[in-house]
């Protein structure tokens, strides 16, 4: 099995939506299929706690995952060094999520802009028979360490998170 993107950029995550040291959770896979470097693949599997109507996962769970996962869209697909948070986001429902099936995750940037500038990513969420179930357009905004110690009003980042963003400034 190839390595997932998120367990090689940031070890020792704790992330609700993408830590896979999260006991509670949703474990995102990210990785790349292919050697197409325009798209992010992604899955997680919901469990039956994430329900909202019986058997039928929780529509702010994949609200969640699609949220976290456009921000690895960013990290991954651009060339900043940064953080990357969500502005604002535009959802569609289009059907049911059973618990206990695999969702499959594909995002791509469709609104490109300059560095260090916000990017339009669209992100969607299927079951496994290939059915789609969400998707949204996330406004996606880059910030340096500094830009973002500063909205966050914390004094440094965590060492994993330092190391992200050195990998990223050295592969740039």
């Amino acid at each position: 099995m190839q390595q997932l993107i998120n367990e090689f950029f940031l070890p020792d995550n704790h992330c609700f939506g993408c830590g896979h040291h999260n006991s509670h959770g949703l474990k995102i896979e990210v990785f790349q299929k292919t050697q197409d470097n325009d798209f992010l693949e992604g899955s997680f599997h919901p469990k039956p706690y994430m329900t909202g109507f019986p058997d039928v996962v929780h529509g702010g769970t994949i609200f969640t995952a699609l949220d976290c996962f456009s921000s690895w869209t960013g990290v991954i697909l651009r060339p900043e060094p940064a953080l990357w948070l969500l502005r604002s986001t535009e959802v569609t429902y289009h059907a049911p999520a059973i618990v206990n099936e695999s969702i499959l995750i594909k995002s791509w940037i469709i609104e490109k802009s300059e560095m260090w500038k916000p990017v339009i990513v669209q992100a969607e969420a299927y079951n496994p028979r290939g059915v789609l179930l969400v998707s949204g357009k996330y406004k996606e905004v880059p910030l340096s360490r500094e830009k973002f110690l500063k909205i966050t009003q914390r004094d440094s980042l965590p060492e994993n998170f330092e190391k992200m963003l050195k990998m990223k400034e050295t592969s740039s």
